[in-house]
């Protein structure tokens, strides 16, 4: 067995929050997303994106509407949407 970790550690700085990246796929990518409490952060939408809650509150902003999700919450914004906007009531981690 090989000493690399399953997880990488790297986390990367995004305006109010930290992204870690868990799995890189040319198909497909999972990044955990920590917010700072009242904090908000948007980013072009490249493709469509599946979103779950696992701490906190989250309000998701894409496309003109709004939905707010609790922890164990998921949303999915089409490919068609151009940016979406993630704004936490508290810390949050999605």
């Amino acid at each position: 067995m090989s000493n690399q970790e399953l997880v990488p550690r790297r986390i990367v700085r995004v305006g109010g929050c930290e992204v870690q990246p868990l799995v890189g796929d040319p198909l497909f990518a999972v990044d955990v997303v920590s917010l700072k409490p009242s904090h908000s952060v948007s980013w072009p939408t490249p493709h469509c994106l599946i979103l779950g809650v696992v701490e906190g509150e989250v309000t998701v902003t894409a496309g003109g509407g709004a939905v707010q999700l609790c922890a164990g919450g998921t949303s999915l914004v089409p490919a068609c949407v151009d940016s979406v906007t993630l704004t936490s009531s508290n810390s949050a981690e999605s």
